[in-house]
């Protein structure tokens, strides 16, 4: 499946229930920056959201943005709430906070709380609506910068663990090693070594559009100094977490780009769960960028 350059035209909707996978470190860290903000009123719209229950502590934010039940196999639950502390006049959420509430007290006792720093579009994800061993957030920071966090759901406790982070460094994180050249002929030969794997991209059909761009001569040999690519996460691409053969999966995109930056092709990824509970490869697949698909 190709990766979708905008990742939710409906991610306005925020405020309705979804469900999410994970891995596992068992120790939960949370620590975000500020991503600042960027100009996305036209985009994103102007949504807006409910003022959090006095039944939750102030601390945990002023805006309701989406909740969800976690069934603990107690039989009880808590309620996982995504919320943030004001909206700008673009539609940005400032503040944004995961928490895990146990309200079969007054007022609700807090089981774990996350700042997860600033964004537009804030949204928790599910793999289905019966599965929810796993959750991702989701966002668009600074930039038009998608980005997203996977964490499994303690049954026992109710309490979070991050098991995969989804920002621009996902390639050397997930430590994802592949290398790309390009041919002659508009032919990109591409190499990974976990696992050995080699493929060829043919983009001899938009060959003059690559020599458009400059990276190719018009002899059909690339730019020596363009030739080898890079794999990237510029932020625009799609990352979501879905069913998959009756395992939850988690599919995320990737650029192959030259040394200008340029994105030739794009990749995408699909993750399940090892025996370990890891995160580990499962699909791969490669298509043209957008500019030289011509399908």
């Amino acid at each position: 499946m190709r990766v979708m350059t905008v990742f939710f035209g409906a991610a306005v909707c925020a405020v309705s229930l979804f469900v999410c996978p994970a891995f596992a470190d068992p120790s939960i860290v949370f620590e975000y920056e500020d991503a600042g903000y960027a100009d996305m009123s036209e985009a994103m719209g102007n949504p807006t959201y409910s003022e959090l229950e006095e039944k939750y502590s102030g601390a945990l934010g002023k805006y309701l943005i989406q909740d969800m039940l976690i069934p603990l196999t107690s039989g009880d639950s808590y309620r996982l709430i995504l919320t943030c502390s004001a909206v700008d006049g673009a539609g940005g959420c400032r503040g944004i906070q995961l928490s895990v509430v146990d309200e079969r007290k007054t007022p609700a006792a807090v089981i774990q709380k996350a700042g997860l720093g600033d964004g537009y579009a804030p949204q928790i994800l599910t793999a289905s609506d019966e599965v929810y061993e796993n959750i991702m957030f989701r966002a668009i920071r600074a930039g038009d910068n998608t980005e997203a966090h996977v964490y499994a759901i303690n049954p026992v406790t109710g309490r979070l663990t991050e098991t995969m982070s989804i920002t621009r460094a996902f390639p050397e994180t997930m430590k994802l090693d592949i290398i790309g050249t390009m041919l002659e002929g508009g032919i990109i030969d591409t190499e990974s070594k976990k696992p050995p794997r080699k493929e060829k991209i043919d983009l001899s059909g938009v060959l003059d559009s690559l020599i458009e761009d400059e990276l190719y001569q018009q002899d059909g040999k690339p730019i020596p100094a363009l030739r080898n690519l890079r794999l990237v996460r510029n932020g625009w691409e799609d990352a979501e977490i879905y069913m998959n053969g009756g395992e939850p999966s988690v599919r995320v995109g990737a650029s192959l780009v030259t040394l200008s930056k340029k994105t030739v092709a794009e990749v995408t990824y699909v993750f399940k769960k090892d025996g370990e509970g890891k995160w580990t490869v499962a699909e791969r697949c490669f298509a043209p960028s957008l500019p030289y698909d011509t399908e």
